[in-house]
């Protein structure tokens, strides 16, 4: 799988997570968890983009799922490091479920 294919890929998952968060807003309580934990163990090069996220998360949904659903370059990149992870969403009876990265 290419580089673009990867982001493709992930940018499609964050609309079917964008789609859960919209349906249940207190998942995003589920992604504040996962940046604080990932904040004691990750490279110095990944906190900016996790402190990023903390901040978008506080702006609310709406401002949150903006950048997580847009195709800039931007949000292209804060997208490898999502704090999304374990929202499961469903691509599809013959894939799995699949995680955000």
């Amino acid at each position: 799988m290419t580089h673009q294919e990867i982001d493709q890929r992930t940018s499609a998952m964050h609309l079917l997570i964008a789609e859960k968060i919209r349906q249940n807003p207190l998942l995003l309580e589920k992604a504040k968890d996962t940046i604080a934990r990932w904040q004691k163990i990750v490279c110095n090069r990944s906190l900016p983009y996790l402190h990023e996220w903390d901040q978008l998360i506080n702006q609310g949904v709406d401002a949150c799922l903006a950048v997580a659903t847009s195709e800039s370059e931007h949000a292209t990149a804060l997208r490898q490091s999502s704090p999304f992870v374990g929202i499961k969403v469903s691509v599809g009876f013959d894939q799995p479920p699949l995680q955000a990265a």
